[in-house]
């Protein structure tokens, strides 16, 4: 009864939410799935009254879950991470890596990038504008893409280029890019 119910909040949640989220998977076989680029300001729904930074977390699993790399409670679980032990995911330059344990909810080894046009700010009030949702099948097959992230984090030219992006193609292009050359 409880999965059911937990089904269709979650149709009807979809079904109402107001952004379309305009993902397309990758062109490779790479650990990393979806780009995404988010256009809209992330509404605050009223009837779960969850926070900003919590729907832009929903929004940023979104192609995982649909693709069914993730369940629902692998989200849940990130959430709720982020809620009690505060902001400790951020990576810094206004970037968000979110996962939890692959018991969580993975089913297969994943990552979906997602840029905000606009700032979300977290429950600590630092603004984040990309959101790394990290998904892995086991403790080894999302090393090498952790340390290529860390490498073009620490890139600042990357990283202005990256936040300068303003429509998915630019995204897409960008990102399919410097991850394919490095």
């Amino acid at each position: 009864m409880n999965g059911l119910l937990k089904g269709l909040n979650n149709y009807f949640y979809r079904k109402s939410h107001q952004m379309k989220i305009n993902s397309r998977q990758s062109p490779s076989d790479s650990l990393l799935k979806y780009v995404t680029y988010c256009s809209n300001a992330i509404p605050v729904n009223q009837h779960q009254e969850k926070p900003a930074w919590q729907q832009a977390i929903q929004y940023a699993c979104q192609p995982l879950l649909q693709g069914h790399f993730i369940v629902q409670s692998y989200i849940d679980r990130i959430i709720a991470l982020l809620s009690r032990y505060g902001d400790y995911m951020i990576l810094g330059k206004g970037v968000l890596l979110a996962q939890a344990k692959t018991k969580d909810g993975v089913l297969a080894s994943s990552v979906a990038l997602t840029l905000f046009r606009d700032p979300i700010t977290m429950q600590s009030g630092k603004e984040i504008r990309c959101i790394i949702c990290l998904a892995p099948q086991n403790q080894h097959d999302h090393l090498d893409f952790l340390a290529l992230l860390l490498q073009k984090l620490n890139d600042a030219e990357w990283c202005k280029t990256l936040f300068n992006r303003s429509s998915q193609n630019e995204l897409e292009s960008f990102i399919w890019q410097s991850m394919d050359n490095s």
